[in-house]
């Protein structure tokens, strides 16, 4: 019986979080973890346990496939609702196995399309970032039904990944709760969208500059807490990273109760901010972006 497998990536946002749902520009890179998809023919059996929404049920049945005709297994290194787009890596790669298949080919720009049909079902009102970023992969600058610019560094950049916690809120939760505090006018969130905006586009002018980084990564960081979207847990200990020299900011919509999901942290040397992570019982991952 004939099987196939496909691997889509996660991603991270180093800049443009909740701003990019209203028109801002976020910068966004695909991670070298991410999901794999084994599917072939057969009776229905379904190997993942986090799908209560229904995304792979909705995935195979937009990719023209028959949910009870296929046995399908996910395999993932992506925490589930952390900020690192498992429900678009899980989307486009479910959606790229029925197709390749069934012995069709789909295009990246339909591959898009039908990935944003599932993340409707998952976030309700999706920018399109995640599609974008775990599809076209690499680093790219995005803007909600503009498009991508794909972007280069001369250098690789590096940063530490950690996991805060996963939040008791939904990403379409924090972006509805952003969505009421823009409608009603509280906390002046556009003009925070404003700075973020002013950020995004300063970050993509020194991302070769690791000084100038890890300040504005950090600034941006301030400015999501200053949102609303980051959880007191979460500030108190991105305030103690910062006391060791560290630009500090949650990577996706972010978390009220518990934790905030994962948090992205740029310095100048990563030992120090991992063995104080680690310590308090933090897993950390470094990651890498660029050439």
């Amino acid at each position: 019986m004939r099987e196939v497998k496909v691997f889509v990536p996660g991603k991270i946002i180093l800049s443009g979080e909740h701003s990019v749902v209203y028109g801002y520009p976020a910068l966004v890179a695909s991670l070298s973890k991410g999901i794999t998809v084994k599917l072939m023919e057969g009776k229905g059996k379904k190997d993942y346990k986090n799908d209560e929404i229904g995304l792979i049920r909705k995935a195979i049945g937009v990719a023209g496939g028959k949910f009870n005709g296929l046995d399908l297994k996910i395999e993932s290194d992506l925490p589930v609702g952390a900020g690192l787009g498992s429900s678009a890596a899980i989307a486009a790669g479910v959606i790229k196995a029925v197709k390749k298949l069934n012995g069709k080919k789909i295009s990246d720009e339909k591959l898009f399309d039908l990935t944003m049909e599932c993340e409707r079902l998952a976030h309700k009102n999706p920018s399109g970032v995640d599609p974008a970023a775990v599809i076209y992969g690499g680093l790219i600058k995005y803007i909600k039904n503009k498009g991508l610019v794909g972007l280069k560094t001369k250098k690789t950049v590096k940063f530490l990944l950690f996991d805060s916690g996963k939040p008791k809120e939904t990403t379409g939760e924090m972006v509805e709760l952003v969505e009421k505090r823009y409608k009603s006018g509280t906390k002046k969130v556009e003009e925070i969208f404003k700075k973020i905006w002013s950020v995004t586009e300063t970050i993509q002018l020194n991302l070769e500059d690791d000084k100038k980084l890890k300040k504005l990564i950090d600034e941006n960081g301030k400015l999501l807490e200053s949102l609303g979207v980051v959880s007191k847990k979460v500030i108190r200990l991105s305030q103690d990273l910062r006391k060791i020299n560290c630009g500090v900011k949650i990577t996706g919509a972010g978390g009220l109760t518990g934790g905030s999901g994962m948090v992205l942290v740029k310095s100048l040397g990563y030992s120090k901010p991992k063995k104080f992570l680690e310590d308090r019982g933090y897993k950390t991952m470094e990651i890498s972006i660029g050439d």
